[in-house]
């Protein structure tokens, strides 16, 4: 009996960890040259940032840098955790679409994926 109690006790405190309400992939909509993907599985999270730069005589230099991590529970939401860096987010059930110019809202994810800048990013089908 003791053991159980200790299991369901341990079972309890690790899903208080977990982003499971946040599970699923979210994109960023932009007209930017830069793009988020985020996707939130129920052990890990992986964000994909893509973005270019021009250069003399039209060329230009595309890039995309993907990261591999954890998202948590912390105090005042959730927290991303990757390699190079850490940093919190919210979530919200009718992330207003007026961000990108569009009426109405969806569930997303905000946070500050640009260093200095919040990012809006909604969850996809």
């Amino acid at each position: 009996m003791m053991k159980f109690v200790l299991f369901l006790l341990l079972f309890v405190s690790f899903s208080g960890w977990s982003c499971e309400r946040l599970i699923g992939t979210y994109k960023s909509v932009s007209e930017t040259h830069w793009n988020f993907e985020l996707r939130i599985t129920a052990d890990s999270a992986f964000l994909k940032y893509t973005d270019y730069v021009s250069g003399v005589k039209d060329t230009r230099t595309d890039y995309t840098v993907e990261s591999e991590g954890y998202c948590e529970i912390s105090d005042n939401g959730y927290l991303l955790v990757f390699a190079h860096r850490s940093f919190e987010i919210t979530y919200s059930k009718q992330l207003t679409h007026s961000f990108f110019g569009g009426k109405g809202e969806s569930e997303g994810i905000s946070g500050e994926f640009i260093e200095g800048k919040i990012v809006h990013l909604w969850k996809g089908k």
